[in-house]
């Protein structure tokens, strides 16, 4: 095909026609061009913000040996948890090295943990009676060095009438124990609710 029945035809318009043909063909240029001026300007905003969003995770993937060395530090130290039973031991082997005098009662409390957390929560009511001061402060002082497997969550005493030296109380001793498997980083990550 040939442009000559074209050029003849443009040949034939009046300088009026030519002029308002031209700047029609202007206008759609013009047009044309902004909307790709707005097409590349998108493309670059685009490309811009997953640049953005790669860098951000490429951080992330850069601070996985951190992130393991500090997990690693966690598993050790929640390594040893404290379990119920093992908590009523240990606070029976504390009462007796403390030589609180009567032996108190010690009862073992059931705690609800929560379905997402990694830890159960165990509890032991230890009740004194008659008990000297140093020999408590003895106790709660060898409880305290097990931070952070035991805590005293609660402890109330009042001295008895006849000698005030002698105390009577209750003392709430806490210890987290984990759940199995809590620390297992290659398990795959659930929702936290």
């Amino acid at each position: 095909m040939t442009l000559r029945p074209l050029q003849t035809w443009f040949e034939k318009m009046s300088p009026r026609e030519r002029t308002m043909l031209l700047g029609f063909a202007w206008a759609v240029v013009v047009l044309w061009g902004s909307l790709l001026l707005r097409q590349a300007k998108a493309v670059r905003a685009d490309i811009a913000a997953k640049q953005a969003v790669l860098k951000s995770q490429q951080d992330s993937l850069n601070q996985k040996p951190k992130v393991m060395t500090q997990i690693a530090y966690y598993q050790e130290k929640f390594k040893t948890s404290v379990s119920a039973g093992e908590l009523m031991s240990r606070t029976t082997t504390y009462y007796k090295a403390a030589g609180v005098v009567p032996a108190p009662t010690i009862n073992a409390i059931r705690n609800d943990a929560k379905k997402e957390s990694i830890f159960n929560v165990n509890s032991v009511s230890v009740h004194f009676t008659r008990t000297p001061f140093r020999n408590l402060a003895d106790l709660t002082s060898r409880v305290l060095a097990d931070k952070p497997y035991l805590i005293i969550n609660d402890l109330t005493m009042s001295p008895e009438r006849t000698d005030p030296r002698l105390m009577t109380g209750d003392m709430r001793i806490f210890s987290l124990e984990l759940k199995p498997g809590a620390l297992d980083v290659s398990a795959p990550a659930s929702a936290v609710k």
